[in-house]
């Protein structure tokens, strides 16, 4: 037996009848979110017929319109929404975990790690934006 995908679209038109919103209001709604001076309803209409036409943010903008938890509509058709993932660890947190290595040892990596951010940004503030990187360079 293969596996069914979610009716998504279903899913919006339930939730918005459960809200009492109509197609024209999440027109509105998600042009107001969007700074747009308007979306038709015949937009919606699409969205509705085939969600995944739908640009991620702009799911993610119906579920926040809709005050549904975020993933509810975005997730079946894979995207994942913001917040949803942890952060990367920080390089503080990455050494911390590191049982090996003692608190100086972590200092130097750190120490490392800061004078090689610097002495690239020092690289970087000396090139001009509008040279190339063949052009010979004043002293």
């Amino acid at each position: 037996m293969g596996t069914t995908e979610p009716d998504v679209g279903g899913l919006i038109r339930q939730r918005m009848i459960e809200q009492g919103v109509s197609v024209a209001a999440l027109a509105a709604a998600i042009a107001k979110r969007e700074g747009l001076s308007k979306l038709t309803t015949g937009a919606v209409y699409r969205w509705l017929a085939d969600p995944s036409i739908l640009s991620p943010s702009r799911l993610f903008g119906i579920e926040e319109v809709l005050n549904v938890p975020p993933g509810t509509f975005s997730r079946p058709l894979g995207y994942l929404p913001v917040g949803s993932v942890p952060s990367a660890p920080t390089i503080e947190d990455a050494l911390r975990g590191l049982a090996d290595l003692t608190d100086t040892d972590r200092e130097i990596i750190l120490a490392a790690i800061e004078a090689a951010a610097r002495t690239r940004r020092a690289r970087r503030q000396r090139r001009s934006p509008h040279r190339s990187n063949n052009a010979p360079q004043s002293l």
